[in-house]
This record gives structure tokens, C-alpha cells and sequence, in this order.
């Protein structure tokens, strides 16, 4: 079983929390696909189910597929990428056929089969569309129609932009700006810029220091100090206001495959 570790700091100890039901095996019930953390401090994993972690008095609480109530998750399989929504107040996620909203106060889920309010975000062409959450919205790309959407809230949406790539899409998330990365494989990311209306490459780290850039990025992160993270295909990659490389961490570079030290 794998589950989740947590860090006591206090104390210098891990804790383990691990998942269980009656119904399933416990190790399909403990692989983890994502974790996030709402603003009282509960943790949420994804896994078969949804299941909240509450730090303060150690409790678990699962919510699982329930074929008798529609208000459940869509449908009895992985639960992936649970984020977060602090203007709606509730948690994304996306199974293997579809896109879900946990709503915090009512406790209860939504989806393509449980629309009681008619949210636009329920009724794409694409069930399981990739979605990423950002401070003020929630963005949307449908697959199958190529229209990116945003959301200001459950309901409230601009109109969608016609988005397309000649490759596949492998990952699809947000930039330290909150601007749409599509990520691909073998060829560059791009930024969807929403008041230029219009895609860009993603930079290059403005240092002659950073030749092995390829481009080939699947996250990006800003930290305490406003430094932006590149996360590559060849390592990470650590830029100062777009410009300047502060340090690289290469994949192969030593037997560790990424530097001993870190700023």
C-alpha cells in the first residue's frame, strides 16, 4: 500500500494515512493520483474515490462512486488532478469518462449526470475535458470542438476562443502568470495569452548558460521570491523575471541525476 505520508514537523515524525472500503482492495483504494488542500486545512487525495484528510484529529473520510445516488462521483473508476477552487468554493476533478465538482457545503458532487443548475461546463462536447484552476477563474479546453474556455464561476463563462495544434496535447495546465500551457511531447509548449488572444512559444531562459533548453515543459511554478520553475523534460530550470537563470538542475548532470545543492 502506498497512501499518504505526512510530515510532522513538531514532532520530526512521518504519519501514514491509508484508505479503506469494504468493497475494494485496499491496494487500488491507496494509489495516489493527486493532492490538494482547501482553506481550512483538510487535505484531498484522489485515488478510486475522493478522500479527505483532516490534519487536526487525524480522520478519513471517503467519497466514492454510489450507483443509488446521482449526487456521487460519474462513475466507479481513478479519480485524477483534484484542484482546489477557492472562488467556487469546492474541488475539480475528472475521472476516466468525465469532469466533477465536489461541492464543499452541500458535501455533494456534480457532473454531465447530476446538472440540477444547468452549469455550461457540464454540457461540452467533451466529457473529460482538461481543466486547470487559477486564482480568479477556472479554464476549460475541450478536445473535441478545440475551444478554450474561462470561467468566472460555475456559471458565468466567456465566450470560447478556437484553440489548435497540428500535435497531441500531452498535458495541459497554467502558467506563473495563470495563462493556459499546452504542453506536448516532442516539439515546444505554448502560452495561450487571453488579452492578446494569441498563442506564444514558451521563452527561452534569457542566458547563454541554458542550451540544453528544449522547451519541452509540463509545469511551471513561481515561488516565494516570484522566481518562476520550469519544469523539463531534461530538468528544472530556475529564471528571475523571464530573464535571468539563476540555476539549472539537469537530468544525467551527476549520479543523482540532479544537483547536491539548491539556492
Amino acid at each position: 500500500m502506498q497512501g499518504v505520508c505526512r510530515y510532522q514537523k513538531k514532532k520530526g515524525v512521518f504519519k501514514n494515512y491509508f484508505f479503506h472500503h469494504p468493497a475494494v482492495n485496499d491496494n487500488i483504494l491507496n494509489t495516489v493520483y493527486g493532492l490538494t488542500k482547501d482553506e481550512k486545512g483538510n487535505i484531498w487525495a484522489s485515488s478510486y474515490g475522493l478522500w479527505k484528510i483532516n490534519p487536526a484529529n487525524d480522520s478519513v473520510n471517503g467519497f466514492l462512486c454510489n450507483k443509488n445516488n446521482v449526487a456521487s462521483l460519474s462513475d466507479a473508476s481513478g479519480v485524477f488532478n483534484v484542484s482546489f477552487d477557492k472562488t467556487n468554493n469546492g474541488l475539480w476533478m475528472h475521472t476516466d469518462s468525465a469532469i466533477n465538482f465536489f461541492d464543499l457545503a452541500t458535501q455533494k458532487l456534480f457532473h454531465h449526470r447530476h446538472n440540477p443548475l444547468q452549469w455550461p461546463v457540464f454540457k461540452l462536447k467533451d466529457k473529460k475535458p482538461f481543466f486547470a484552476v487559477a486564482q480568479d477563474c477556472f479554464w476549460v479546453y475541450d478536445r473535441k470542438s478545440e475551444l478554450l474556455y474561462r470561467f468566472q464561476n460555475k456559471l458565468s463563462v466567456s465566450l470560447p476562443v478556437h484553440v489548435s495544434f497540428p500535435h497531441a496535447i500531452s498535458n495541459f495546465s497554467l502558467d506563473d502568470e495563470d495563462n493556459p500551457l499546452f504542453s506536448f511531447e516532442l516539439v515546444n509548449a505554448q502560452i495561450y495569452k487571453w488579452e492578446k488572444q494569441k498563442t506564444e512559444i514558451l521563452p527561452q531562459p534569457g542566458s547563454s548558460s541554458a542550451v540544453n533548453f528544449s522547451g519541452i515543459a509540463h509545469r511551471i511554478y513561481k515561488d516565494q521570491h516570484k522566481n518562476k520553475w520550469l519544469c523539463t523534460v531534461e530538468g528544472l530550470y530556475v529564471v528571475k523575471h523571464d530573464v535571468n537563470l539563476l540555476q539549472s538542475f539537469l537530468l544525467g548532470t551527476d549520479p543523482s541525476g540532479f544537483s547536491n545543492t539548491i539556492y
